[in-house]
């Protein structure tokens, strides 16, 4: 039930941050695909190794010990997330967090082979 569950958030933020960029809503995109890389970061521990973090610093944590390789662009995807709250996010903003999730796609389908 969790992972179904991770999985439609997945979706959902995906198919959200879709829809704000072509609105050029940069600000919006930049939570929704932040929200999709911790869901997928999520959904990964859980499958893996049955733990589903509770928080950012725990789901960080859990991460460097787990899956280091995927640590960098968490921690520019998590930078931007916050950042997104008190700042308007730029076109380069969006781009690092689209590269970041890509390259936490790519290595979390990598493990699973």
């Amino acid at each position: 039930m969790l992972k179904e569950e991770l999985e439609a958030k997945i979706r959902e933020f995906e198919r959200q941050a879709e829809r704000a960029i072509r609105d050029k809503a940069r600000d919006s995109a930049v939570v929704l695909l932040s929200k999709a890389a911790f869901a997928l970061v999520d959904l990964f521990l859980f499958e893996r190794f049955g733990i589903v973090p509770s928080d950012h610093k725990k789901r960080k944590e859990a991460v460097s010990y787990r899956f280091p390789e995927v640590l960098p662009y968490l921690n520019d995807v998590y930078d931007r997330y916050m950042a997104a709250y008190t700042q308007r996010m730029t076109q380069t903003d969006l781009e690092v967090v689209l590269r970041a999730y890509s390259e936490i796609k790519r290595k979390i389908e990598e493990k699973a082979q």
